[in-house]
């Protein structure tokens, strides 16, 4: 597996959806705030305008990093993006030549867990956004249903220049084993920290809960 270098793994909270979500992230310290966006099929997508509101205050207030989580998003649906301020944007599934191209700023890719018999190199290969990614992200075969998968799937990633980050089903109770597996860059966690997997909205006390478990002060 590869080594992040002994350096302290960062934290993405995604789903943010609330300027007291916002608020939560700023005192707990975390690195990187997701925001969906362009995809209605979740619960917790966000119009570009609302998405702006909160990562302006993200802004104004932290030195915390805005995701733009989106799935095959458009040319349009990239400018806008861009046009919203997100310091980078986290492409799921496919994305077509003119929207990559139209992408001034970082990438995060995010692959879902390959099929059995295929390797994370067989994926990353001749993926174009891939090979632009400032990180890739890993996750479960559905993205934000909080389901993990078996993280030895990864022993072959070539981490190279690329930072990787760790989703799916990531919890309180796992995140010290999944640090020590796959010694990832950045943590993943959305509904690990939510309420409830029916209601919107983030539980400060786990967010403080698992914060503190990755720092490693409780």
């Amino acid at each position: 597996m590869g080594q992040n270098n002994n350096r302290p793994v960062q934290i993405k909270i995604c789903g943010i959806t609330s300027e007291s979500e916002v608020e939560c992230l700023i005192q707990n310290k975390v690195e990187y705030a997701g925001f969906v966006v362009f995809y209605e099929k979740s619960k917790r997508n966000l119009t570009p305008a609302q998405a702006k509101q909160l990562v302006d205050k993200l802004h104004a207030e932290s030195d915390i990093r805005a995701v733009a989580v989106v799935v095959s998003p458009s040319k349009e649906q990239v400018v806008q993006i861009m046009e919203a301020g997100f310091d980078l944007i986290q492409i799921h599934k496919d994305i077509a030549e003119d929207a990559l191209k139209a992408i001034a700023i970082p990438i995060i890719r995010a692959i879902a867990e390959p099929d059995t018999g295929q390797t994370i190199t067989d994926i990353t290969a001749n993926d174009l956004a891939a090979k632009r990614a400032v990180a890739i992200l890993f996750d479960a075969k559905e993205p934000g249903s909080g389901n993990t998968f078996d993280w030895d799937r990864l022993a072959d990633f070539d981490r190279g220049r690329q930072k990787l980050i760790l989703a799916g089903g990531i919890h309180a109770g796992n995140v010290a084993s999944a640090v020590k597996t796959v010694a990832p860059d950045v943590v993943d966690i959305s509904s690990g920290v939510e309420y409830d997997k029916k209601s919107i909205g983030k539980d400060p006390a786990k967010i403080r809960e698992f914060v503190g478990k990755v720092r490693g002060y409780e």
